[in-house]
């Protein structure tokens, strides 16, 4: 999936999480997964650069953070791990701080 992120998606963002009296704001900027060599892709977003330039505007801070796995555990009823899965899912997410 492709989405274009424009400054007043941004700004609503900031402003959603500013009510609920957070210090940040995370958007999920690109997303994919490699399956057996191959890229299976899942988010990619456009429209950063104006959002960068609002963001060094209006005084925020933000900064890039990557993950290259996602881990899913499963506990049954006494607590014990039954399940485990690990797969290669790597992340980008766009930080932003007031």
């Amino acid at each position: 999936m492709i989405q274009t992120l424009t400054v007043k998606d941004c700004k609503y963002l900031i402003q959603q999480e500013k009510c609920r009296n957070k210090r940040t704001c995370k958007i999920k900027i690109i997303q994919f997964e490699l399956i057996d060599g191959k890229t299976k892709m899942y988010l990619y977003t456009t429209g950063l650069k104006d959002i960068e330039k609002y963001l060094n505007e209006n005084s925020y801070s933000y900064e890039y953070k990557k993950t290259d796995k996602q881990v899913s555990v499963g506990y049954d009823l006494v607590g014990k791990i039954n399940k485990y899965n690990e797969r290669q899912l790597y992340t980008t997410t766009l930080v932003i701080k007031w």
